[in-house]
């Protein structure tokens, strides 16, 4: 079986159920990911957060990393590929 990672991002502005949608998306494929890698471009709403924190429940290769501070999708997806298997 092959094996890959997933990365992506999220701001504070990205509407929570496009994200639900997205990560449903991923985790609903014939062919799952190893891992996804979830960047947290700065700080996040509640809504995002619950989101995120149901999703990590139920998909344990679902990896978190929350950065403190926005630093645009370029800086986000760079340190995500720091995290990446």
């Amino acid at each position: 079986m092959k094996q890959f990672t997933v990365l992506m991002s999220v701001y504070y502005r990205e509407n929570p159920q496009f994200l639900q949608q997205s990560l449903d998306s991923i985790f609903n494929q014939t062919l799952p990911p190893t891992e996804v890698v979830l960047v947290q471009d700065g700080p996040m709403d509640d809504k995002l957060e619950q989101v995120i924190e149901r999703c990590q429940k139920e998909h344990t290769e679902l990896k978190t990393i929350k950065l403190s501070k926005c630093h645009g999708l370029g800086g986000a997806l760079n340190e995500g590929l720091r995290h990446c298997s």
